[in-house]
């Protein structure tokens, strides 16, 4: 389908197996700018999609390519090098280190401008402004998720991978993060997310695909 928006990931008939299970069968979508998002089940496929766009899973057979250069067979750094970031469903927030902290934490072997990260992570989620000095194992669901984000922002991104990151939050805390993630596109950022519970879903995402038992099965643009 033809939507006149340029596709920044596209991913063409990839298989790919977790263990003897055959994850995902000739999966095909294109990533184009804005929000898309992958909906399904439990065990439909959503992170295995994830992980294989990042090297984390061997792909098979299929392709995969990022801004026209082929990433299919890539390593996981190289990927990262390129400008995807990643946000997992589990955060990996470090409980130790403090919201600045942890927002810094990818950056240390590059020279950036710390003023200009916290200013932009800051008016994205200005709850955290106000936790900067809060250890991570003192912040909430909904607070976890925003810092997860925001540390990967800091490595200026060119495109964000969110793993079900409104799961489980209260249905106001789910708003806020939703509205945040809408930001992002208006920053011109372009992100793929995935979610197993619709809500919002249709009010932030461009394009919905749902996947079931590793296969997409539908698409639906917002202005196709």
């Amino acid at each position: 389908m033809v939507t006149g928006r340029e596709a920044v990931i596209r991913i063409e008939k990839i298989n790919t197996f977790r263990g003897p299970v055959h994850a995902l069968r000739n999966v095909t979508i294109s990533v184009e700018k804005g929000i898309t998002c992958i909906v399904g089940p439990n065990g439909a496929g959503k992170t295995t999609l994830l992980k294989s766009i990042l090297g984390l899973l061997p792909v098979v057979s299929g392709k995969i390519t990022f801004l026209d250069q082929e990433i299919t067979r890539l390593p996981t750094h190289r990927i990262a090098l390129l400008g995807i970031g990643y946000v997992p469903e589990d955060r990996r927030i470090y409980p130790d280190f403090t919201v600045n902290e942890n927002i810094l934490l990818g950056t240390w072997r590059r020279k950036v401008n710390t003023d200009a990260i916290f200013e932009k992570v800051y008016a994205l989620f200005p709850k955290l402004k106000d936790l900067s000095q809060s250890l991570g194992i003192h912040l909430s669901g909904g607070e976890q998720s925003m810092l997860a984000i925001a540390r990967t922002l800091a490595l200026e991104p060119r495109c964000l991978l969110l793993d079900e990151p409104l799961e489980g939050l209260a249905p106001a805390v789910r708003k806020r993060l939703a509205e945040g993630i809408s930001e992002l596109r208006a920053q011109g950022l372009t992100t793929l997310t995935t979610a197993s519970d619709m809500s919002y879903v249709p009010d932030i995402a461009d394009t919905i695909y749902t996947i079931d038992r590793g296969e997409i099965v539908d698409r639906t643009d917002k202005n196709p």
